[in-house]
């Protein structure tokens, strides 16, 4: 729902004449979001389920081998490579930054890349779970 609601009111332009209003709004809630994730982690978990380490090891070396294949294929450059597989693991939070650290102009393709890959996941992992 809240997915369907934010993408309708970037899609509403209503927000463009107050941006920097609405930055400063979602930089203080994007830090809320990061610290409630932080609060509910816990280290003591890992010693329970190895086998999620082990999977998510395995995960990451799919997700390069893929990676790395298709940017040969397509001639893809480091920096956009390393901005989209930050998009794929990180998310939205990251990749501008990884992009931005090798070109300004590649934070907006973070983003992009990261929101809609946020998007397609949150429908199809709807749509899994239906």
């Amino acid at each position: 729902m809240v997915t369907t609601l934010g993408l309708a009111a970037a899609g509403s332009g209503r927000f463009r004449e107050n941006s920097d209003r609405v930055e400063k709004s979602g930089a203080v809630l994007l830090l809320f979001l990061l610290a409630t994730l932080g609060a509910q982690a816990s280290l003591s978990a890992l010693r329970q389920a190895p086998s999620f380490l082990v999977l998510g090891a395995v995960a990451l070396f799919v997700h390069g081998t893929v990676l790395v294949a298709g940017a040969r294929l397509s001639r893809l450059s480091f920096p956009l490579l390393a901005t989209a597989s930050q998009a794929c693991i990180g998310g939205v939070v990251s990749a501008p930054l990884v992009g931005a650290v090798y070109h300004p102009n590649l934070a907006p393709v973070g983003l992009l890349l990261a929101l809609v890959g946020n998007l397609i996941g949150t429908y199809v992992g709807l749509a899994a779970a239906w």
